[in-house]
């Protein structure tokens, strides 16, 4: 493949319709999800003190993080 069709198949994907990115949106909202039950599901079967923490100041910066690389344009 060469460099212009690949300039090509990488604007394309960023020019994403509505519906392409309402489907990313839901499966980045089920990723989560999914994650979040695992989390607690393991957590219940591990002795108390070698459980995972995880709080509302890790939560925000996951979301500050992630907040910053999509508006940075990297995705």
């Amino acid at each position: 493949m060469n460099e212009t069709a690949t300039m090509q198949t990488i604007e394309s994907t960023r020019n994403l319709g509505a519906l392409e990115q309402l489907i990313l949106i839901a499966l980045f909202f089920l990723l989560c999800l999914t994650a979040y039950f695992l989390y607690h599901i393991g957590n219940r079967h591990v002795e108390e003190n070698k459980r995972l923490s995880f709080n509302l100041t890790h939560l925000n910066l996951f979301f500050l993080y992630c907040s910053g690389f999509y508006a940075s344009g990297e995705c």
